[in-house]
């Protein structure tokens, strides 16, 4: 197994980090020892061919990347299937844990807690990235407000990625779930920690672009994880998907994209919710942040 690494900025790494939200990685890892180290574009592939063929189709979506210094070594295949392994930690929100597969048999459990075990390899949706944890702690708190109408609540998480999100739903107590993602690996590795975590009974996987995926659905707690641009693209769609008593959740969104993400999706709401108030807040983590839409309680 052969490791290329480059070395790239960091507005490159967020233009990356966008842009593998909205696309599973089977062979790149973002990588940066502490805050004060350089950040790496790492690689993973059996022939300098296959870098190659991948590198190049990168770098026409990424042009920051054409002319880059590349840097290889070999490694052996275990190291390999370990690597990713070093930049993923337990995290917790609440009593809701998120453990990394390899620690389940080891890792110090409470009697109150609840744990979702996870092993996405390097597909993106392990929750080491902060869209995911600003939409799981969004989930969580609206959880803690209405957990008496949780079994009634439908959830939608669209553009699911791992799963990590539909699953941390339904260890909460939601029995309605529906995940999907235009990605088949994605729909796949969903699917897969679902049925290791024994809640496949409680969420429907599908494989399934917005569009497609959203058409004759409506979800009440609804969360989308997906990059700015894609979501004002959907906002149609996400919004006749919703149910506005509920809560919706969008993340993927660059702190800098915030106030025109919210004034789309206002301007969205108002023409399918006309005459309807809505209250938003937003959180943030790093440069990424979730914006949160809420019917306003004296509608």
């Amino acid at each position: 197994m052969l490791e290329y690494s480059i070395v790239i900025s960091s507005e490159l790494m967020d233009e990356l980090e966008s842009l593998f939200c909205e696309e599973i990685q089977e062979h790149w890892l973002l990588f940066q020892k502490d805050r004060n180290s350089p950040i790496f574009l790492k690689g993973y592939f059996d022939s300098e061919a296959d870098f190659r063929a991948v590198f190049d189709e990168l770098s026409e979506q990424v042009t920051e990347l054409k002319g880059a210094s590349v840097e290889s070594s070999t490694m052996e295949d275990q190291d390999w299937k370990m690597a990713y392994r070093h930049h993923l930690n337990p995290w917790e929100y609440g009593h809701l844990n998120w453990v990394p597969e390899w620690e389940r048999e080891t890792f110090p459990t409470r009697e109150d807690g609840v744990y979702l075990y996870l092993d996405s390899g390097m597909a993106f949706g392990t929750g080491s990235h902060e869209t995911t944890r600003l939409c799981a702690e969004a989930i969580y708190d609206f959880w803690k407000d209405h957990k008496d109408q949780a079994k009634e609540h439908v959830v939608i998480d669209a553009g699911c990625g791992s799963g990590i999100l539909a699953m941390s739903a339904a260890l909460l107590g939601y029995q309605h779930i529906y995940a999907f993602d235009r990605d088949p690996e994605a729909a796949r590795i969903t699917f897969e920690n679902c049925a290791k975590n024994e809640l496949d009974s409680l969420i429907e996987v599908k494989e399934a672009g917005l569009a497609q995926g959203l058409k004759e659905r409506r979800g009440d707690l609804f969360v989308a994880n997906i990059q700015a641009d894609v979501l004002k693209i959907y906002s149609d769609n996400i919004v006749n998907a919703w149910n506005p008593n509920g809560l919706l959740i969008l993340s993927g969104v660059l702190s800098h994209e915030r106030e025109s993400v919210t004034e789309h999706f206002l301007e969205e709401l108002e023409k399918v919710h006309s005459g309807r108030d809505f209250s938003t807040s937003w959180d943030q983590k790093g440069d990424w942040v979730s914006i949160l839409f809420q019917l306003k309680r004296d509608d």
